[in-house]
């Protein structure tokens, strides 16, 4: 445990783009802003391609002054501009079924 904690403080790149964080729920991609603050080298990271929303900004916003992060690719995430109506076009899409809904 000790020396994965002290891996940690060591961590200067973190790369989680396209793993669909924050596609149900914000908790995932508040928990890695939190990570920032945690990560005193943290100084690169890559969140593209998911799903942060403003509830996840919100967190961000906060964790950043408090981190030593100086590049970070936010690109192509949601932020709050996929709609249920578009979530349901988009099942329906896959699911014939579902066009019904929309």
């Amino acid at each position: 445990l000790a020396r994965g904690f002290s891996e940690l403080l060591r961590l200067r790149t973190l790369t989680l783009a396209d793993v669909s964080l924050g596609r149900y729920l914000q908790r995932s991609c508040c928990q890695v802003c939190k990570v920032f603050e945690a990560c005193p080298a943290l100084a690169t990271v890559d969140v593209s391609s998911n799903f942060f929303e403003l509830e996840a900004f919100e967190v961000l916003a906060h964790a950043l002054p408090n981190s030593s992060v100086t590049d970070l690719d936010l690109s192509n995430n949601s932020a709050g501009l996929v709609t249920n109506q578009q979530r349901v076009e988009d099942a329906a899409s896959h699911v014939p079924i579902l066009s019904l809904l929309s």
